[in-house]
């Protein structure tokens, strides 16, 4: 049997980038919803390789280009959600970053009751009442 390697794309050393995944939410009952689909044709062509489909049709991926330092993840990782969150807009929804589904629908909720858990659903309680 013979052995397979994994060939990686060369950058300079101490390079970073970063990819995110992006639940889709309905803007107002707060569903996922699989617009990814239509969402990407909007992409424009010089952004696809950066915000792309991931395995679910209500997520989307967004990636840094390869950078030299934190200042340029931030002003790259800022300008690509910008244009995803706008894209989202425009198929009345937008965009959520996190693990779980806010809102996991007809299954029973069980919510962790740690202060800190309870602090970061009141600030995203607060950020969606600005929607």
């Amino acid at each position: 049997m013979q052995e397979k390697t994994i060939e990686f794309n060369i950058s300079k050393p101490f390079s970073l980038g970063v990819e995110i995944e992006l639940q889709i939410l309905d803007r107002e009952t707060l569903n996922l919803v699989p617009r990814a689909p239509e969402i990407l044709d909007m992409v424009p062509h010089s952004l696809k390789e950066r915000i792309k489909p991931e395995f679910i049709r209500s997520m989307l991926e967004v990636n840094t280009d390869v950078c030299a330092n934190m200042d340029e993840v931030k002003q790259n990782l800022a300008q690509l959600i910008r244009k995803a969150e706008k894209l989202a807009h425009d198929n009345d929804c937008f965009l959520f970053a996190a693990s779980l589904h806010p809102l996991p629908g007809t299954v029973t909720r069980y919510f962790s009751t740690t202060p800190a858990t309870r602090a970061s659903w009141m600030n995203c309680s607060l950020w969606a009442d600005d929607l």
